[in-house]
């Protein structure tokens, strides 16, 4: 793998990079490497003008979410914050127009406001480049557009930061990560990041308690893949505790003292399955189409695995 990525040769996904090495410079080279290779550079703009110094900061804001949607209502009222003073800001709507009290409100907020449905993505790269803004952000969820191919049509000049929706306080996406059946085990499911096989699959995740060599999550899905929870969780290092097909049944963190690896092994006693108990299920009933909701207690053995790691935590100091 080093050889390879020495040579500039895209071999893996940087993620994936990063839970093989720790060396900072390798897992550097290969972002750079993968970036490179999936988002080459492109000129077809032309030449990038000389970029001038303006009294204010320009900043572009791109979404298709300009309107009554869960993430017009969380932008609209940081749009009414900036000081106009200081910032000039634009809106690029790529989304159908429409007379929403939203939409009429976030439009108010900014300088210029352009609707661009229908445009292609060289001239919606135009419009923004032409306008010189030292900024442009783009406020999506995870099933709206998606603005890489227009920021593909780059200008150097120009600051690219990406805000997807929704994030959860204290916790992180595990995003537009396809999932489909390893092609080596055919009875368990793999990531695949650049999503060359596979389904999109998409799981939020808020850490709830930590005890120190392990950690209690909730984890909220937009995506009911089969095992996406344990998918996703071997992908990023983190299998679930005693999942035997996917490689939580060891003792992956800890010390190497005899009673530690006892005490784990207890656990597993305690808990024989992988430690993961779905708490609540949501769904529009298809006869009446009203929301139907059904909560369940956490299982026992897991109640009884959750307070032994605790014991241990606070005993530990962990």
């Amino acid at each position: 793998i080093k050889l390879r990525l020495n040579q500039k040769l895209n071999v893996a996904h940087p993620l994936a990079i990063c839970n093989n090495f720790d060396d900072l410079s390798i897992q550097k080279k290969a972002a750079e490497v993968w970036a490179n290779d999936k988002f080459p550079l492109n000129d077809s703009l032309g030449p990038i003008k000389k970029y001038k110094k303006n009294k204010k900061i320009k900043i572009g804001y791109f979404s298709g979410d300009f309107s009554d949607h869960p993430v017009g209502f969380l932008i609209a009222g940081l749009l009414e914050c900036h000081d106009k003073s200081k910032f000039e800001l634009y809106g690029f709507s790529v989304t159908k127009k429409n007379n929403s009290e939203t939409r009429i409100r976030i439009k108010n907020s900014f300088d210029k406001f352009f609707d661009l449905e229908n445009h292609s993505d060289k001239d919606i790269a135009l419009a923004r480049s032409n306008l010189s803004p030292s900024a442009t952000l783009s406020f999506e969820n995870s099933r709206s557009e998606d603005f890489s191919s227009i920021y593909d049509e780059r200008d150097k000049n120009t600051l690219k930061a990406t805000i997807k929706w929704p994030i959860y306080s204290g916790g992180k996406n595990i995003a537009s990560l396809s999932k489909s059946r390893s092609l080596k085990n055919r009875k368990i499911m793999d990531v695949f990041p650049d999503g060359e096989y596979g389904k999109h699959a998409v799981s939020h995740y808020k850490v709830l308690e930590r005890f120190g060599y392990t950690t209690l999550i909730e984890c909220k899905l937009e995506t009911g893949r089969t095992h996406q929870i344990r998918a996703h969780f071997k992908f990023i290092g983190h299998p679930l505790f005693n999942d035997e097909e996917y490689g939580g049944d060891r003792i992956l963190k800890g010390t190497t003292f005899t009673k530690y690896k006892q005490f784990v092994h207890n656990c597993f006693k305690i808990c024989d399955r992988q430690a993961l108990h779905a708490k609540s299920l949501e769904f529009a009933h298809p006869t009446t189409n009203k929301e139907v909701l059904f909560d369940s207690d956490l299982a026992e053995d897991m109640q009884l695995l959750i307070e032994k790691w605790r014991k241990y935590a606070n005993h530990q100091q962990l």
